[in-house]
């Protein structure tokens, strides 16, 4: 579903950081630098200016995971 809605295996963090975690951008980028996101991201070249980039693959089990947990919880109610 999300290739679907990105076209492509790899999108740039602001395309989803307030969507899916609910950061503004400037938030998500400062957590990414500090490694503090629930999925891994990366920067193709080595300098500040370079975007972070999210594997839509991961994207997709961190959903997948919150979903299930949400779930798990609800199902215990």
């Amino acid at each position: 579903m999300l290739y679907g809605k990105y076209k492509k295996p790899v999108i740039n963090l602001s395309e989803c950081c307030e969507e899916v975690l609910g950061l503004c951008y400037k938030n998500a980028r400062e957590a990414a630098r500090r490694c503090e996101l629930p999925f891994p991201v990366v920067r193709t070249r080595n300098t500040r200016h370079a975007p972070y980039l999210v594997h839509i693959r991961d994207l997709a089990r961190y959903l997948d995971s919150t979903f299930e947990d949400a779930r798990k919880d609800f199902d215990k109610l």
